[in-house]
């Protein structure tokens, strides 16, 4: 639910700067006990980033799927990309990287540093693999330890 209300936001950004959203999520993605202002803040700071540094005619496709190691949220563009040695950068508060910040809008510089650090305040992780000119993929994971468990009907 927390995935189709974010993307619903970002859609109509995407939609006019003729990105292509597509969202592709298992059926049966387990309930998972998150802050869900700061969970949401999460997918909206990823995504905001993906449409803001992918050009038109670009793509971002988001994936969630259920692993051993907890629910995956997969965030995948085709933007801008940066080096790998200005991934570190892009994670500290106020820094943002890459000769595509030039002439783009401004932002904070906070999205992906509030990102980390919401989905480690819910024993979660947050990966970014990312190339010049290709595209960025950042990848969450929240820990197996916050899925809600399925609790049986009881016999009367």
């Amino acid at each position: 639910e927390a995935i189709a209300a974010c993307t619903r936001l970002i859609r109509e950004r995407a939609d006019a700067t003729g990105i292509a959203l597509t969202v592709r999520a298992d059926g049966a993605l387990p309930q998972i006990r998150v802050d869900e202002l700061k969970f949401k803040q999460v997918l909206i700071n990823l995504l905001a980033n993906a449409v803001k540094f992918t050009p038109r005619g670009g793509r971002i496709d988001v994936t969630a799927t259920a692993t051993r190691a907890g629910l995956e949220i997969e965030v995948r563009d085709t933007g801008a990309g940066m080096k790998a040695e200005d991934i570190p950068l892009a994670l500290q508060p106020f820094r943002q990287v890459g000769e595509h910040v030039a002439g783009r809008e401004q932002g904070t510089g906070l999205g992906l540093p509030l990102a980390k650090a919401f989905i480690e305040l819910h024993r979660g992780s947050i990966a970014i693999e990312s190339e010049c000119g290709r595209g960025t993929t950042v990848r969450v994971v929240i820990p197996k330890s916050r899925f809600v468990a399925k609790t049986r009907a009881r016999a009367s």
